[in-house]
């Protein structure tokens, strides 16, 4: 292996490997990525690429051996590094064309001894001659007329390599030098010309070919000015991006700064309404341990009566639980304190987040997790190919199925393929909703709701039955969500109270006539109550003795039939109702009914059971209240610890714009010494395209004066042809410019607004700030909806038709 490294002195390097070797003979400067083709031959990729572009088949430009399919080429690593190295040791040269005038002494081919310098070279003879051999081709007449021309070297390489002939015409379909035998061989049937002719021919296109190359020149000259141009604005641009990105984060900084204060104020009105909600709880528990005790002591008193009516009245009333269940201890249902300090863990993340969106930064923090992948072609789908490295896939529209070996790991429906190296990551979120509105207007709680649609087969309303294709996407009704919130500081719920109690007032005599007296006892059979004196004959009058005496009762006619107006003597079981006799042979004729003194009993035996029922909820509420006065005491100490944690967060948040605001100047930096380096990259290659150019324009006037014919050719078509590469374009920075990442920072500030929007407390407080009144129109309304008086409010009366509508609009 040769390295260049290794030469000692510029000499002895130029001795082994001169730049000759190194040229690229499409573009004639040092190999650029040189790749090798079949044949042997070396190109710069892009020249060679170009190269076969421009033509319908792939040959070698040098051999010109073809190729049936276009070759896969790869980097000549050899070659390349040897071209880097002899870069940094020798000044890269403009590029030269092919056949140059000659830069080393021809000697004469006639000396024999000591070779002496040649004067002329005749192309008759392909023979240099010092001035005394030439002297004969001055003399003699028949070699009067050879051409001379100024001396060439090698003048052997114009033979013809095939016939040994001299290569007098010129084939314009191959543009190559031949003899006269190759028309009767490869050339056969081509199109020849005389090398004098093709000469005048080229010869009167030279003026139009400097013409074209000082255009160049002048496009370039053009562009060079256009990049300092740019650079200088570059310069200056830096130093605003970097003054406008602190200036960024300042604000941001101060935004976060109000942020923490906000939601340290949300922390504490959180747990104000923790305390808030638990008192609540607590008056609503001890109102039901209170209820329910009341309940016990009815039911106590009541199971001593002796009125079989009241008592089957009252008793299920009494008995049965409190329709809503306990209440839940939960004081902060929809956000906790943790949940709060997740919003701020995110908002750290956002900033993360945003920052890895500059690619600086973001390619800076990816290398430090870089891994190796390799591309298993066991699970490959059976059109992939995979390279032989693992690193390249492609897919191949003529592979069949039954082509590729079978592997159960392979995919057989998705075009993919996976990785050797397998990775796993754990991410996940969820959403809550609350109170929700149903498409049909109709207002339940998110949870009531979603349960009840769980439940069925379909999606209907609960109230008007209206059925969902599909399951309606839920909102939260702020509107109804504010009301019950009002609602509640105003108004104490009540809890369901019994049906008939035991009477609070005096009952009076039915008998008395003017002064009414207190009845002391109420008789079932004459449905009549009677204060003391007036009671004296139920004692003494035997018929009477046999009458069912009670406390006294209030409205003893409400025991009457409604219908017969007889007495409710029997218990209807189905309908769960007193009845008469004669109700057995009408409306609850075939029904199952019972005397009420045998309900009476039968029910009576459950006294005790129903007594254990209620105690059990009254001692499950004591221990209600108990646990939440517990969490009340515990929130208090949470509260704390959450504007501790708040505040620490807060910092460590603040801490990391900062050290994001140094890798964000930094990274300003590091593209404006990047866009700096492209841009004298580009001058570099721009001054030494213009100088190549004037090289060009310099040696193709030079060739113009030649005589010889053959060098003309051979070499005006390399120097009058323009570059393969096109002028170099101006945009230094195509990837990101400095308001990409004014951009950035902008987002950034305006997520943080976005996060703290999210926390309930501060959205509902900068909510309130643009509150206004609102008044409906009724004459906008729909024809069954319902304007309030003071235009507060709207009801839908599905009862109201359109033409009822338009009739008392008409009036």
């Amino acid at each position: 292996l040769l390295k260049l490294s290794n030469f000692t002195d510029m000499s002895s390097a130029s001795c082994l490997l001169s730049e000759e070797r190194l040229l690229c003979s499409i573009c004639l400067d040092v190999f650029t990525d040189p790749v090798l083709i079949p044949c042997g031959h070396n190109f710069c990729s892009k020249c060679i690429n170009t190269y076969w572009d421009s033509r319908d088949t792939c040959q070698c430009p040098m051999c010109n051996e073809k190729f049936s399919t276009r070759p896969e080429l790869r980097i000549n690593t050899f070659i390349s590094e040897l071209a880097d190295e002899f870069k940094k040791l020798v000044p890269v040269k403009a590029s030269t064309p092919g056949p140059q005038l000659p830069a080393v002494d021809v000697l004469c081919d006639i000396c024999s001894e000591i070779k002496e310098k040649a004067v002329k070279s005749c192309l008759t003879c392909l023979t240099s001659f010092c001035e005394s051999h030439l002297e004969p081709h001055q003399r003699v007449a028949g070699l009067k007329g050879h051409t001379l021309s100024e001396p060439v070297k090698n003048l052997d390489d114009r033979m013809c390599k095939t016939h040994n002939k001299m290569t007098e015409l010129y084939c314009l379909k191959e543009q190559a030098f031949i003899c006269v035998l190759c028309l009767k061989a490869d050339h056969k049937g081509h199109n020849a010309v005389p090398l004098e002719e093709q000469y005048e021919q080229v010869a009167a296109t030279k003026d139009e070919a400097q013409a074209n190359i000082q255009k160049l020149i002048q496009t370039r000259i053009e562009k060079i000015a256009e990049v300092e141009k740019l650079l200088d604005v570059s310069q200056v641009d830096s130093a605003k991006e970097k003054q406008a990105t602190v200036q960024v984060f300042t604000e941001l900084i101060q935004s976060i700064q109000a942020s923490q204060a906000e939601l340290v104020e949300a922390i504490e009105q959180r747990h104000s309404a923790i305390k808030q909600k638990g008192e609540e709880f607590l008056k609503e528990l001890r109102r039901e341990v209170t209820e329910l005790k009341s309940r016990s002591s009815q039911l106590e008193h009541l199971s001593q009566s002796e009125d079989h009516y009241h008592f089957l009245q009252s008793f299920q009333t009494l008995s049965k639980p409190p329709h809503k269940s306990c209440p839940d201890t939960d004081l902060c249902p929809d956000l906790s304190f943790q949940a709060t300090r997740g919003h701020l863990t995110r908002l750290k993340q956002r900033v993360d987040e945003i920052m890895e969106e500059i690619p600086e930064i973001r390619m800076k923090r990816m290398r430090e997790h870089a891994v190796d992948l390799t591309l298993d072609p066991d699970t490959a789908f059976y059109s992939l190919v995979i390279s032989e490295d693992g690193k390249q896939v492609t897919e191949e529209d003529n592979i069949e199925e039954d082509e590729v070996t079978d592997n159960p790991k392979r995919f057989d429906i998705c075009c993919e393929v996976l990785a050797k190296e397998g990775f796993t990551t754990g991410k996940f979120y969820f959403e809550v909703q609350t109170q929700s509105q149903s498409q049909c207007g109709h207002n339940f709680c998110s949870t009531c709701i979603n349960t009840y649609w769980d439940s069925g087969d379909t999606c209907q309303c609960p109230m008007c039955k209206r059925e969902f294709s599909t399951r309606p996407e839920l909102q939260v009704n702020t509107f109804m969500s504010e009301l019950a919130d009002e609602f509640k500081k105003l108004v104490q719920v009540k809890a369901s109270t019994p049906g008939p109690q035991l009477p609070a007032v005096d009952v009076l005599c039915d008998i008395c006539s003017e002064i009414k007296e207190k009845a002391v006892k109420s008789c079932l059979t004459c449905l009549t109550s009677f204060c003391e004196s007036h009671l004296e004959p139920h004692r003494r009058v035997a018929g009477l003795k046999g009458h069912t005496l009670l406390e006294p009762v209030k409205n003893l006619d409400d025991r009457m039939c409604k219908t017969h107006n007889k007495m409710t003597e029997l218990y209807c079981l189905k309908e769960q109702a007193f009845i008469c006799v004669l109700c057995l042979k009408a409306d609850h004729k075939g029904h199952n009914a019972v005397p009420l003194e045998e309900q009476y009993e039968k029910v009576a035996a459950t006294k005790d059971e129903a007594q254990a029922n209620i105690q059990k909820l009254i001692q499950t509420r004591i221990e209600k209240i108990a646990e939440v006065e517990n969490y009340s005491m515990s929130a208090q100490v949470d509260s704390e610890k959450e504007k501790q944690a708040t505040v620490q967060v807060f910092t460590e948040l603040i801490q990391s714009i900062q050290a994001s605001q140094a890798e964000l100047v930094e990274a300003i930096e590091q593209r404006h010494s990047a866009i700096k380096q492209k841009g004298e990259e580009f001058l570099k290659e721009l001054r030494r395209e213009v100088t190549e150019l004037k090289s060009r324009s310099s040696q193709l006037e030079h060739l113009s004066q030649s005589e010889d014919h053959y060098h003309f050719l051979q070499s005006f078509q390399t120097l009058s042809k323009p570059p393969h590469k096109s002028c170099p374009d101006t945009d230094l920075g195509p990837d990101l410019s400095f308001q990409a990442t004014r951009g950035h920072l902008t987002r950034l500030k305006q997520r943080v607004e976005e996060i703290m929007e999210e926390i309930p407390e501060i959205r509902m407080k900068r909510m309130r700030e643009h509150a206004v009144d609102l008044t409906l129109d009724p004459d906008t309304a729909f024809y069954s909806l319902v304007i309030s008086e003071d235009g507060k409010q709207v009801t839908e009366k599905t009862t109201l038709k359109r033409t009822s509508y338009r009739q008392s609009k008409e009036i």
